[in-house]
């Protein structure tokens, strides 16, 4: 008798057990529901669309594989020359950002931002903070007249400043992923303080070389560069060349293209110059090819 009520106890216990555990289980599975739920919801999904493709890439930088980014052109020539209609407005309103390189870059923006429907998007101009140049004459494209050398990520410094806005825009729309923008943006910066020690050394290497250049476009790199510079654009400077030609060691030409070079052959030739090509900005190239490209190529020609 004792045995078999010791049987029916033993029973009980395990069933009393059992029915505990599947209890347990039920609730940590439904927790786990409850939870997910409240994950989904919390969740963002953004539409982003840049101007630009070098602007697509720092957002990209940003924001990794958790949103949606687009951008308007690949092109610079159909950027500057673009004419917009109802049906791109539309579109970019329906968005959740719309970001721009602003400093007359895309010389439309403000009649464009004028008229979108600002219920839903929000508009960033990644050059709010930066020091921005204005060319030493106005320049006109198609019906706008451009005051501000557009340029302005060739100083590192405002570079920081354009990923700033982006990551502080992005963080604004997803605040729960926070911490992943910030990291994100640190690696980049980063990258972007190698690139300038680099830049300060290069600057003490050229100390006796001195860098001609018959564009504006590159004015923000040699300011931020601190390195020898003189700009042909006058008389008064190509005369300034000539009074000091045996100061340096060696004449350098900074070209973006060859028509510069068709351009300013005869100074070039009479003087030795040695041709150096820089870029400040290229539809196939990340900020961090350009970088690195430009570097590389005053490296080489400073130390041959």
């Amino acid at each position: 008798m004792k045995k078999v009520l010791g049987i029916v106890v033993i029973f009980i216990f395990i069933f009393i057990i059992t029915i505990f555990s599947i209890r347990i289980s039920y609730i940590n599975k439904n927790h786990k529901i409850n939870n997910t739920k409240v994950e989904n919801k919390n969740s963002v999904n953004l539409n982003i669309v840049a101007t630009d493709k070098l602007l697509y890439y720092m957002i990209k930088d940003i924001v990794g594989s958790k949103h949606n980014v687009e951008y308007m052109f690949g092109n610079r020539q159909d950027e500057i020359n673009f004419k917009f209609s109802e049906d791109s407005l539309d579109n970019i309103s329906k968005q959740n950002l719309f970001i721009y390189f602003g400093a007359n870059f895309e010389p439309w923006i403000n009649n464009f931002i004028d008229n979108l429907k600002k219920n839903k998007v929000g508009v960033i101009n990644t050059s709010r903070g930066s020091k921005i140049i204005s060319y030493s004459s106005t320049i006109k494209s198609g019906e706008y007249v451009l005051k501000n050398n557009p340029y302005y990520w060739m100083d590192l410094d405002n570079c920081k400043i354009i990923l700033l806005n982006i990551k502080n825009a992005v963080q604004d729309k997803d605040p729960r992923n926070r911490e992943y923008y910030e990291k994100n943006f640190n690696d980049i910066i980063k990258t972007i303080e190698k690139y300038d020690s680099s830049l300060k050394k290069l600057s003490d290497l050229s100390k006796d070389c001195c860098f001609i250049i018959s564009s504006e476009d590159y004015d923000y790199f040699f300011q931020y560069s601190n390195i020898n510079l003189i700009k042909i654009n006058n008389k008064e400077n190509i005369k300034y060349v000539e009074e000091n030609f045996d100061k340096y060691r060696n004449f350098i030409f900074v070209y973006t293209n060859k028509d510069e070079l068709k351009e300013n052959d005869e100074i070039i030739k009479k003087y030795n110059m040695q041709p150096l090509n820089l870029i400040v900005y290229r539809e196939e190239f990340k900020y961090e090819d350009i970088l690195n490209y430009n570097v590389k190529n005053i490296e080489n020609i400073i130390q041959n």
